[in-house]
């Protein structure tokens, strides 16, 4: 397969401490659900990485999370910051359809069915086999 799975992240306290809503524990969430869905296989990447695969301009906006280091496709990313974050984890999602077409036919489907969504003053991307029980487990979790 010839898409890399590389995945965005920054200091999990960092997230916490920007956060405007005390409502959500970033740090919480992110060590919750790493724990029940992901293994060993899974990495992480830097901040300064993942404002490069992202393309981020805004300098308040952080993201923590992690993806595989197989070819298999599975991520999530935790971000906080503007509209400029949805937006571009939206276009992270149509980047791995793209290469999907092109490469991997078999894996569109698993990608279209991607969960991006809002909560409180969080994007959340998750990606993967899993992605609508990991997103509803968020979701009713937090």
């Amino acid at each position: 397969m010839y898409m890399k799975k590389i995945l965005a992240i920054a200091s999990v306290g960092l997230l916490t401490a920007c956060s405007s809503n005390p409502a959500i524990d970033a740090d919480q969430l992110y060590e919750d659900v790493k724990a029940q869905y992901f293994n060993d296989t899974m990495i992480e990447v830097d901040a300064s990485l993942a404002k490069n695969l992202l393309f981020l301009e805004d300098e308040n906006s952080v993201c923590i999370g992690w993806t595989s280091s197989t070819n298999e496709i599975s991520e999530l990313m935790i971000c906080q910051g503007s509209e400029e974050v949805h937006d571009k984890l939206d276009a992270r999602i149509q980047y791995y359809k793209d290469a999907a077409e092109r490469y991997t036919p078999e894996d569109v489907a698993l990608i279209e069915n991607s969960q991006l969504f809002e909560l409180q003053n969080l994007s959340i991307l998750v990606m993967g086999e899993q992605a609508e029980e990991i997103a509803q487990y968020i979701q009713s979790n937090y």
